[in-house]
């Protein structure tokens, strides 16, 4: 499943992880007319993520990493706003954490490959690009 909109980003976050919901009601992200950027439910849902992560199945972490992996992967352009949302405002949020080393294990290559660009936990932040080619989305 590619993710193309927020619509399919909610459903699967609230579908995965119905807690979730709760947090919306209090997210200072909202905006005037209710609704959610992606970019702005990313960033929610990374701080009800970190806060949670001890509570969810490994079969929603799976479900949610796997999702993760097919959108990023397909958007190598960077032309859909739910990748580039899930890539800064989830993958790169996390990769200075614990809940980020954590996850590691549960990335595919592409979003992997993004999240150790920034990865700086625990030996401090990465030296230079990889490839010299600039970040990762410029790839």
């Amino acid at each position: 499943m590619i993710l193309n909109s927020f619509d399919d980003l909610n459903a699967l976050l609230n579908g995965l992880f119905p807690a979730f919901g709760a947090t919306l009601a209090e997210s200072l992200h909202k905006q005037d007319d209710g609704n959610f950027t992606a970019h702005g439910l990313r960033m929610d849902f990374r701080v009800f993520y970190c806060d949670h992560i001890a509570d969810f199945g490994l079969a929603e972490s799976v479900e949610l990493f796997r999702v993760i992996e097919e959108t990023v992967a397909a958007d190598a352009d960077d032309n859909n706003p739910v990748a580039n949302a899930l890539r800064t405002c989830f993958l790169e949020d996390i990769s200075s954490s614990e809940v980020g080393e954590a996850s590691k294990s549960l990335m595919g290559p592409s979003s992997r490959a993004y999240f150790d660009f920034w990865h700086v936990w625990p030996s401090g932040p990465a030296i230079g690009y990889i490839d010299g080619s600039g970040s990762p989305s410029e790839r």
